[in-house]
């Protein structure tokens, strides 16, 4: 079970921001890929440190930094802005690289550690078709979130979104007048924008509340078989 929950909270999130980046952003393929460089190089760093700790240090001590580093990871995210740079993109794909490599390697290891030796080369097919499972789930779930949450804020903003609306008026270019079919073309893209925007930043909170909720739970993980004879 809590392998399913770590590939949902490790997996949706990157599934998310590619299409964030580029649909929203207007990043090019190239620039959208050298801003994730970042979660490479945090997970090259900690699974060095991960090789260093192995057997010095409790793995679900490990697992339970790695999972707050993530949720931080998550929690930057959550204040990602339609005119910010590169820069939150950036710290927060280190983070997430970080806590990426501090999870699944020390996971691998209590798993197997529980485990009689003649049953884990199935007990490794099992972990991965988990794993996978629970990445699958995560990105579709996710997925689904991000399309509904869109609607749901789309609706909302298009109430508000009126030619009588003295702060509609306010806020929009001399050049926009929406009594015009070209003037509500500008604000239903506008809006089509802050309303994606709007979920994009809720799915991110959504993933940081589920790695706080996980946490307490790791310190109930078996890091010893249990003898049966």
């Amino acid at each position: 079970g809590m392998i399913l929950l770590i590939g949902v909270l490790m997996f949706a999130g990157m599934a998310l921001l590619p299409t964030l980046m580029q649909g929203l952003l207007g990043y090019p393929v190239i620039t959208a890929g050298m801003a994730q460089a970042s979660r490479g190089v945090g997970t090259f760093v900690s699974m060095f440190l991960v090789g260093r700790l192995s057997g010095k240090v409790d793995n679900r001590l490990i697992i339970f930094v790695g999972i707050s580093l993530t949720g931080l990871s998550y929690y930057l995210m959550s204040g990602f802005a339609p005119n910010m740079d590169q820069t939150p993109i950036v710290i927060s794909g280190l983070f997430q690289g970080l806590g990426l490599g501090l999870v699944f390697i020390p996971l691998m290891s209590i798993a197997f550690t529980t485990i009689q030796p003649s049953l884990r080369t199935e007990a490794a097919s099992f972990y991965t078709l988990i794993r996978n499972i629970g990445s699958s789930v995560g990105i579709s779930v996710v997925g689904a979130l991000q399309i509904y949450n869109t609607d749901v804020v789309r609706d909302q903003l298009n109430q508000y979104a009126t030619p009588d609306n003295p702060n509609v008026a306010a806020a929009l270019p001399s050049t926009v007048d929406l009594n015009t079919g070209s003037g509500q073309a500008i604000m239903s893209g506008m809006i089509e924008h802050q309303a994606a925007m709007v979920a994009y930043v809720d799915s991110f909170h959504l993933l940081f509340v589920m790695c706080l909720v996980i946490l307490p739970f790791l310190f109930l993980l078996r890091t010893k078989r249990v003898s049966h004879a």
